[in-house]
């Protein structure tokens, strides 16, 4: 798997599969095909148009949210009825 001719990590499917199931509904950033077209694309970075390049800067702000949206939910953090009790 790669995005612009650069290797992406074996996780990579696992983050975008949590973007879809958690987040994608709410917070409709690209179509489903936009992202899925920009993660397997072997067209390397130069090649790149600019409208392709911005799909690929909110590919990797995907990314970067859902690594951060699992570490969250990793961590038993107080749900906001919990805040609200105490």
């Amino acid at each position: 798997m790669s995005v612009g001719g650069g290797q992406l990590s074996a996780q990579t499917s696992d983050l975008v599969d949590f973007y879809f199931t958690h987040t994608h509904r709410w917070f409709l950033i690209l179509t489903r095909h936009d992202i899925l077209l920009i993660m397997h694309s072997e067209t390397s970075v130069e090649a790149f148009k600019g409208s392709d390049k911005g799909i690929r800067a909110c590919f990797w702000a995907i990314i970067a949210l859902t690594v951060a949206q699992r570490y969250l939910k990793s961590k038993s953090l107080p749900t906001v009825m919990e805040i609200r009790i105490h």
